[in-house]
């Protein structure tokens, strides 16, 4: 609930933290990476990484607006902010990848408890 109510605010690195804490336990619990009560958590823990990317891309975009609109800094300075983008781009790939992996689990643990009933 408190990882919910995180993605709910626009709060998602808290909620990511809590979500990891989460699945941990749960594993630690259930002794089972793909058992059905890690669908779920697996589910928010995608759908919350891909909203914390959504939100990068967009305060990069503003960034970069911004930038655009100020008449950008000297070369020296674009040369940094380029090379930093470009890292966060690639932050984003891998949170993406690791999204979709997650929801990509869940959908895996519904279909196996779909195809038991």
């Amino acid at each position: 609930k408190q990882a919910n109510a995180h993605l709910q605010d626009g709060t998602f690195d808290e909620g990511l933290s809590i979500l990891e804490g989460a699945l941990a336990e749960t594993k630690e619990q259930v002794g089972d990476d793909i058992h059905e009560a890690m669908a779920p958590l697996y589910y928010l823990y995608g759908t919350t990484l891909l909203h914390s990317v959504e939100e990068n891309a967009n305060v990069m975009a503003s960034k970069g607006n911004g930038e655009a609109a100020a008449g950008g800094g000297g070369s020296e300075g674009g040369g940094e902010g380029g090379d930093g983008g470009e890292n966060i781009g690639n932050s984003n790939d891998e949170d993406l990848q690791i999204a979709w992996e997650n929801l990509d689990i869940a959908r895996h643990i519904l279909e196996g408890l779909k195809e038991k009933q």
